[in-house]
This record gives C-alpha cells, sequence and structure tokens, in this order.
C-alpha cells in the first residue's frame, strides 16, 4: 500500500516523496490514504520507474527506497528483475542514497556485485539495518523469519 512513502511522508513533511507504482492496486489504496488522510506531499507515478527515468530525465533524488523487489527466482528470468546494473547505473547517478531490502539472498548478491562494477561514480556500500515502515512484505518476511538483508548505497 505505500507504507513506507506514507511514514516519510509524514516524517518529512516539507519535502516532496515520489512513489513510482506501476500496479493499479498499490495507487489505489496510496490514492485513498493520502486523499482520506490529507497527505499531501505524495507523488504517485503510475508508469514503470525505466519510463518515468526517460519522462524526467533531469529529476534527481535524494534517496530512494527499493524494498522487497520481486526476485523472479528462475534463472531465465532473471532479466525481469527490477536492478540490473543499467538500471542501477542511472539509479546511482541520480541519487544520493539507495536503500534496498530483500529476503532473497541470491537478489541481494547480485544487487552488491552489481553495484561493485558501477562506473563513473564513487560509492560506499553498507549492510547495516536502515529504518523502514513495516510493508506488507517485511511483516511477511519476519512471520516466515527470513532474514532479511540491507543495502544502502551511497554516492561520495
Amino acid at each position: 500500500m505505500g507504507e513506507n512513502m506514507i511514514r516519510l511522508a509524514k516524517e518529512n513533511a516539507n519535502q516532496n516523496i515520489i512513489g513510482v507504482e506501476p500496479l493499479l492496486n498499490g495507487q489505489c489504496n496510496l490514492a485513498d490514504y493520502c486523499l482520506n488522510n490529507f497527505v499531501k506531499n505524495i507523488y504517485i507515478c503510475t508508469d514503470p520507474v525505466q519510463i518515468f527515468f526517460k519522462k524526467y530525465p533531469k529529476l534527481n533524488f535524494n534517496c530512494c527506497y527499493i524494498l522487497f523487489p520481486d526476485p523472479w527466482h528462475k534463472k531465465k528470468h532473471n532479466k525481469r528483475r527490477l536492478i540490473n546494473p543499467e538500471f542501477l547505473q542511472k539509479l546511482v547517478m541520480r541519487t544520493k542514497t539507495v536503500y534496498f531490502l530483500s529476503d532473497d539472498y541470491d537478489y541481494y548478491l547480485n544487487v552488491k556485485s552489481s553495484v561493485l562494477k558501477l562506473k563513473k561514480v564513487k560509492i560506499v556500500l553498507s549492510s547495516k539495518k536502515f529504518r523502514t515502515a513495516n510493508t506488507k512484505y517485511l511483516l511477511r518476511a519476519k512471520r516466515l523469519r527470513n532474514k532479511l538483508y540491507y543495502l544502502t548505497i551511497d554516492k561520495e
């Protein structure tokens, strides 16, 4: 439902929060919450993030949260993963800090190794836990007792 966007909007009332949510159900739930609770600093983009980047090429970000992206477990489906080297390069060039969280170790390792290969940017990596809202997928991972893999990517 965008729990983390709502948390960020409440904690940072003077900043704009952009949520890229291509799924209709997520858009509707987040818009409904914002309207019913008078949250005025969340903007919902209904396009996939790759199209969002093309539409707004000059937009830069203080931070970006990628929480529990679909891991596409089968090797033949790995190309469908949101985070790949090309996407990471674009994201990191436009963002001071990227927060990544998953309960899929393979995806975590893939992202970490991709970050280490980035060009034209100095990166500081951290696996320390960062603060986030109790999203549906975070609660599910905790309920299943899955290990959580945190990754913070800071651009120097």
